[in-house]
């Protein structure tokens, strides 16, 4: 996608776009268990390296920047969120 689309597209939140909670948690949700663990897992681990370089004041990416660690930062809260509603309350077998 072309810069001016993604910024677009982002509407002032940095590389990624505003979306709401629930509209955050319906596409996390089409994510197997495994899936989302790995992806909070990893989540969590870029935020730490690049909240690590922000403080050193090394330049990063602008997605990896204040705006874009909150998002991952929701995401991760998110995947953490339904994983556990899964193992508390696993779906009816078929």
């Amino acid at each position: 996608m072309c810069p001016d689309c993604l910024a677009h597209r982002a509407r002032g939140r940095g590389p990624y776009p505003e979306l709401t909670d629930d509209e955050l948690r319906a596409g996390l949700d089409l994510l197997p268990t495994w899936a989302l663990t790995q992806k909070s897992s990893a989540n969590r681990q870029v935020i730490a390296v690049m909240a690590r370089r922000l403080e050193r004041g090394e330049p990063v990416v602008p997605m990896y920047g204040p705006l874009g660690l909150a998002f991952q930062e929701r995401q991760a809260e998110i995947a953490e969120q339904l994983v556990q509603a899964r193992v508390h309350h696993p779906p009816p077998a078929s």
